[in-house]
């Protein structure tokens, strides 16, 4: 045995037998205890990315997911897709960019379909889920141009003004 390391396991090899086990309880309990951290701290923390799906919509999502290696889980019931929470809105912008989730919401496109015995209490029924779904687009929206101003900041474009030959602009702020 080197000296070293017999030098720092005189004092535990020196301790009565009933010490020897306490201390090496506490260094067993204080590995698990520091795995146990270890594992927790490196859990993904997963949000839901679309809830109430069709299960055609949540195919495509799922498809489109697995195209971007982007991990997701389904939730216990099994009508939301969860993604890990730093990638929802992004990927809520890029799905909506390309059409998806198709069938979820109602909006005012119900009264596309024709249907010549509607009541008037269906259509003012058919009236308010269609303001609920068109304030709900209008929410994600809303939850959208915030993440992208926040990403840009809130002026993220730039003008350039040209003018006639030999004109000088004038610089600063105009009151």
């Amino acid at each position: 045995m080197p000296e070293g390391l017999k030098k720092l396991l005189e004092p535990f090899l020196a301790l009565s037998s009933g010490k020897r086990i306490v201390v090496g309880g506490v260094a067993l309990i204080s590995l698990l205890a520091f795995a146990a951290l270890i594992s927790v701290a490196n859990k993904t923390d997963f949000r839901p990315l679309f809830a109430n799906l069709t299960s055609e919509d949540a195919g495509e999502i799922v498809k489109k997911l697995k195209e971007q290696k982007i991990p997701y889980e389904f939730s216990d019931d099994g009508k939301a897709v969860l993604v890990p929470s730093d990638k929802v809105y992004e990927l809520r912008l890029s799905l909506a960019s390309e059409g998806l989730p198709q069938g979820g919401g109602v909006g005012f496109e119900i009264f596309d379909r024709k249907n010549f015995g509607m009541t008037e209490f269906v259509q003012k029924l058919n009236y308010q889920r269609a303001l609920q779904g068109a304030d709900a687009r209008r929410q994600l929206l809303r939850r959208a141009q915030f993440v992208f101003e926040r990403r840009c900041g809130e002026h993220a474009g730039s003008v350039a003004k040209a003018g006639a030959h030999g004109v000088r602009l004038a610089t600063g702020p105009r009151i």
